[in-house]
């Protein structure tokens, strides 16, 4: 039986490596009215198809609630 790899029990983050560039984005959208978050996401990623997945992402686990960023 296959072992199951857990990043966080070894210490790796489980965060993207840019995450102290992408902080600070995130929290702008979070601050964001609803309606204007998916635009404001284009904007910010500014033409970086990686950072807009990043961003919308992140965003969507901060606004559940997720344990993940809770570090």
């Amino acid at each position: 039986m296959g072992s199951f790899h857990d990043p966080a029990r070894d210490g790796e983050s489980l965060l993207p490596p840019d995450w102290q560039a992408l902080a600070p984005l995130i929290d702008a959208v979070l601050d964001a009215p609803q309606e204007r978050r998916a635009t404001l996401i284009v904007e910010l990623a500014a033409g970086d198809p990686a950072r807009q997945r990043a961003l919308t992402h992140l965003v969507a686990e901060c606004a559940r609630g997720s344990p993940l960023l809770d570090h």
